[in-house]
């Protein structure tokens, strides 16, 4: 009897430390925007765990974030491509409307899909929405490069960082 007592207190112990365990990563991993993070993630074929991982890192779930570079909203489009993209995909374009989510998460999931489209690799995807597609390019033409390879310091660290925010959102909306 007094071995089931502590059998039982062991295994009350470790359910508390799992639960608060899963509550710590809920809340740092937070899952706001999950009606438009799923509806452009399935329309456009991109996996939502990743769109997630990107807004974390890249605003940390506020709207209105602007960077130093310039930025903007939940998904950090820098206004010039966004407008681009924008225009060429026949999707109307103003500088405020980066700061609204739907929007903001509509054409950051698309230019996720453009750039699935041109460079296959996830860390190359990650590669060009970070340092951008021309210079990701350039290093593409370098046949033997590799993620490890990556020039700019930033753009390494973000790729490792975003990934490591990746598999923990593929764990924990799967």
């Amino acid at each position: 009897m007094k071995n089931l007592h502590w059998i039982s207190l062991l295994a009350l112990m470790l359910l508390v430390i799992f639960g608060f365990g899963i509550i710590v990563v809920r809340q740092n991993y937070p899952t706001s925007y999950s009606q438009e993070i799923e509806k452009y993630s399935t329309e456009y074929g991109v996996d939502k765990a990743l769109v997630y991982a990107i807004i974390k890192k890249e605003s940390g779930f506020n709207p209105m974030s602007v960077s130093s570079a310039g930025a903007v909203g939940l998904m950090q489009l820098m206004p010039e491509t966004a407008e681009w993209f924008a225009e060429s995909i026949g999707e109307s374009y103003s500088y405020n409307s980066l700061f609204n989510p739907d929007y903001n998460i509509m054409i950051g999931v698309r230019y996720l899909k453009y750039l699935f489209n041109k460079f296959s690799n996830l860390s190359l995807v990650l590669c060009a929405y970070n340092a951008g597609e021309g210079v990701t390019a350039k290093w593409v033409q370098n046949v033997n490069f590799s993620e490890d390879d990556i020039p700019y310091r930033e753009t390494y660290e973000y790729v490792q960082k975003v990934k490591k925010y990746y598999d923990r959102y593929k764990f924990l909306i799967e």
